[in-house]
């Protein structure tokens, strides 16, 4: 995801850059992989300004590039925001003042109201000047699932972990079968909030094609519906409308790095969902 990278030019370069004794220098780089992440999870900026250099410049998976200042602003404005930052799998090489560290980063966040969570593979470039290390470059890739159709199979709602706007429903059970050439039938039961039983059954693909939305059991035609589209591999946006009539909402579901659970999300709406895979 474009912005996505934004988290991850941070994470790449951690550390108050401080200076490094002779021989420590990998040891040292890690350490400042570890406090980046921790500072961008915190949005730290006195901390991020001292890992940065002032020509810093970090490229995005599409071409997009930042300046320093521009990365720090996104934290500083809220635009960015993480709820889980963590880097592993990494790797120090080190040119007398100059280094190369490769690695991953697993994030959750928020960016310009968007789910950015997932993982990332990044090179960051160090100099070391004034015998201090700090980042002057970093590029970014997001990795993705191995397969895309993630949420074939059943799924539960985990009601310890979801925020609802009402009382909520007791239990939902959701499955997705495949039905080939990329369609999937969709399936819901449950039990609602006064104990009655809910069923919903439709087939759709992610071509942004508006498919009609029962209200109720199988093949009756509701007053609504759906475009399913994929945002990214991680992604599925849904946008609602009223049959023949305009757009009445935006939502999200997102798959969660270990892909053991997916969380839904609608713009302008309190309520955050989550299920678990089954």
């Amino acid at each position: 995801m474009k912005r996505i990278t934004i988290l991850t030019l941070l994470i790449g370069m951690l550390s108050l850059a401080c200076s490094t004794p002779a021989g420590n220098d990998e040891q040292t780089l890690t350490q400042i992989e570890d406090a980046w992440a921790q500072a961008l999870l915190k949005a730290d900026l006195p901390t991020l300004d001292g890992i940065l250099a002032s020509d810093y410049v970090f490229t995005g998976a599409e071409g997009e590039v930042q300046t320093k200042t521009q990365s720090m602003d996104e934290l500083k404005n809220g635009v960015l925001k993480f709820t889980a930052f963590a880097v592993d799998d990494m790797n120090v090489r080190v040119f007398g003042d100059t280094a190369v560290v490769t690695g991953r980063s697993t994030e959750e966040g928020i960016e310009r109201g968007k789910d950015i969570s997932g993982q990332d593979r990044w090179t960051d470039v160090f100099v070391r000047r004034d015998g201090r290390w700090q980042a002057i470059a970093t590029h970014s890739s997001r990795v993705k699932p191995t397969d895309v159709a993630w949420e074939i199979g059943v799924w539960k709602l985990n009601l310890a972990k979801s925020t609802f706007e009402g009382p909520p429903p007791q239990s939902v059970t959701l499955t997705w079968e495949d039905r080939g050439d990329g369609a999937q039938v969709y399936t819901t039961e449950g039990i609602d909030a006064k104990g009655r039983p809910t069923f919903n059954s439709y087939t759709y693909k992610y071509d942004g094609t508006d498919y009609p939305s029962p209200d109720t059991g199988v093949g009756t035609i509701g007053p609504t519906t759906n475009a399913y589209k994929r945002l990214d591999a991680y992604t599925v946006e849904v946008t609602a409308k009223r049959r023949g009539g305009p757009v009445t909402g935006v939502s999200t579901r997102t798959l969660s790095q270990d892909r053991k659970s997916m969380t839904y999300r609608a713009e302008g709406r309190k309520y955050v969902v989550v299920f678990d895979k089954q």
